[in-house]
């Protein structure tokens, strides 16, 4: 029976944790409001766009006074724009997590990141700016453009690590090609892909989202089309087994 009470107070306990508040506003754009946990996640929520602010530092963003303490930062479903320099000097942050439905990165907007380990650019993304991860991938080992993309700044990838592989997808192959020379980088950095039937196929695998691919978490099972079925087993000198969809 004791030990029961003391399981059922430690479930309770375990219900009831959860991050602190420590900083909030909503002041980073029209229809934009923030709050940071004390564990050092950073919230962005709302519809529209995180307005731009100066890359000198005056107006800066809010959550700039926490930049020493947060470490993840998570854009939440409704935000379209990351405004110019939005994140800029973020420096203790890991990961950032942007939304389905985000068109657009301003300039700089996640420049000088310098711990940088993993941002997802989802597939609604049209426009990438200049300077947008500037300093910002040493510890990032892929950077993944969705095929949305229909702008992106020939200073896109300026000052980003010579080992930070680009992938592209095989329809916008130009654009990351071009802008790769522009800031003098190894075209041997840029690796494509295809978008295929709702999903990603890059070397001879299938992946269910871009995400996936850096990861390295390809689709188990996939059934084939017949087209794709003919392009795999050309490749890869194996046979296929297919199903007709």
């Amino acid at each position: 029976m004791k030990i029961q009470f003391i399981f059922l107070i430690l479930l309770f306990y375990s219900l009831n944790v959860h991050a602190e508040v420590i900083a909030s506003g909503n002041d980073c754009g029209e229809n934009c409001s923030w709050s940071i946990t004390d564990e050092g996640v950073l919230n962005v929520t709302g519809t529209g766009k995180i307005k731009d602010f100066p890359a000198d530092g005056n107006g800066k963003a809010p959550w700039q006074e926490y930049k020493n303490m947060v470490t993840t930062i998570n854009v939440g479903k409704g935000i379209t724009f990351v405004g110019h320099y939005g994140f800029v000097y973020m420096r203790e942050a890991t990961s950032v997590s942007l939304p389905e439905g985000l068109v657009y990165i301003g300039i700089g907007a996640f420049e000088q990141m310098s711990k940088l380990q993993e941002i997802n650019i989802p597939d609604s993304v049209g426009t990438i700016e200049s300077f947008a991860f500037s300093r910002s991938s040493a510890n990032m080992n892929s950077l993944i453009i969705p095929d949305s993309v229909t702008s992106l700044s020939n200073q896109a990838f300026i000052n980003m690590s010579s080992k930070t592989e680009i992938y592209c997808s095989v329809s916008k192959k130009s654009l990351c090609e071009k802008a790769l020379k522009n800031v003098g980088k190894d075209p041997s950095l840029l690796k494509t892909y295809e978008k295929t039937g709702g999903q990603y196929l890059y070397n001879n695998k299938f992946y269910s989202s871009l995400s996936d691919i850096g990861n390295g978490n390809y689709s188990k099972k996939r059934i084939y089309t017949i087209e794709e079925a003919s392009r795999l087993s050309r490749s890869s000198g194996n046979t296929i087994k297919i199903k007709y969809k």
